[in-house]
């Protein structure tokens, strides 16, 4: 969950480099054969990333004062909802997700990420090699030192950057301390009751069968959660942000972010994120791993043919249901 801003772009990080070609013809030959392959070279993730970075660096999108069809307009979505905009494509071997959360009418938070077929890891690996490649270039070293997890703060945005076995992350947010979003000192959220939802609606459902990647269809997600295509709830200065993937009408994934919106929150989360990754060892009744020996280092369960994945932020954590 970490901040992101974009310069003039040099370096493509799409898969196979775009070849230049001469024309003998007309100029009108020319154009349009450029226009098909620019068509073409937005046929993947990576170029999708490089869209919305596009888009903020050239203030199409604006934290805090995009609206809706801002959005919308800068990443070519045809969408009805004005609260939850997302964006779900196919490419050979993947998912791509990218969702927009609005609040008060105004983009507040981007969450990009992407689920590659179980045969297809060596893609992945690449595909997120080059993306990472790309937000080096343009943001330089990241802030953190670990191999799989990178973020960087740039004036009032944050970026993060998380690398998986079958996919990448990447989450846009308003810096810690920012103007952008709500920062009241005196708000420490409703933690309690975030850990009661998370643990009845989602931990719980795992654990018994109840929700069954692969199996559990939207209406069943419906009656579980109150809705089929996600989870977004506020606790006083906390908030959830949840996007439910589907495979035609049989679940595939779960993401659900959370995002410390005040200061006096954020002076907890160290504190909650261990919480909360007791909370999950209890409610899956299952202990889980770190990768690696960092403080913020991510935590994976196994359980029921599925990982559950708690991966730390500066300003939150996120919690993955995937196969």
């Amino acid at each position: 969950m970490k901040k992101l801003r974009l310069l003039t772009v040099s370096t493509l990080l799409l898969a196979g480099s775009m070849a230049t070609f001469t024309s003998c013809g007309g100029g009108e030959e020319k154009d349009e054969k450029d226009k098909k392959e620019e068509k073409s070279s937005k046929d993947n993730g990576q170029a999708l990333v490089k869209q919305m970075m596009d888009a903020f660096d050239n203030g199409d999108l604006e934290m805090n004062v995009s609206s809706a069809d801002d959005v919308k307009k800068a990443m070519d979505i045809d969408s009805d909802d004005d609260d939850y905009i997302s964006l779900d494509k196919e490419f050979k071997g993947y998912d791509f997700d990218a969702n927009f959360t609005m609040e008060d009418g105004a983009l507040a938070s981007v969450s990009c990420n992407t689920f590659y077929d179980d045969d297809a890891e060596e893609a992945a690996e690449k595909d997120s090699k080059e993306v990472l490649e790309y937000l080096e270039g343009l943001l330089g070293k990241s802030e953190s030192s670990s191999d799989t997890y990178f973020d960087w703060t740039y004036g009032d945005l944050e970026i993060s950057f998380s690398i998986y076995d079958d996919g990448y992350s990447l989450y846009i947010d308003p810096a810690s301390g920012s103007d952008i979003g709500s920062s009241e000192e005196g708000c420490v959220g409703d933690f309690y009751n975030l850990k009661k939802d998370l643990t009845d609606l989602f931990l719980t459902n795992v654990k018994n069968g109840s929700i069954e990647l692969g199996s559990t269809t939207k209406s069943e997600m419906a009656a579980i959660t109150g809705d089929e295509t996600g989870f977004d709830k506020e606790y006083d200065g906390l908030r959830v942000s949840g996007y439910f993937s589907y495979n035609g009408d049989v679940l595939s994934s779960i993401t659900l972010d959370y995002f410390y919106d005040c200061d006096g929150a954020l002076s907890l989360l160290d504190m909650d994120k261990e919480d909360l990754t007791e909370e999950i060892n209890t409610g899956l009744g299952v202990t889980g791993e770190k990768d690696g020996d960092y403080e913020d280092a991510a935590t994976e369960w196994t359980i029921n043919g599925m990982s559950v994945r708690q991966a730390n932020f500066s300003d939150g954590y996120s919690i993955y249901f995937e196969k």
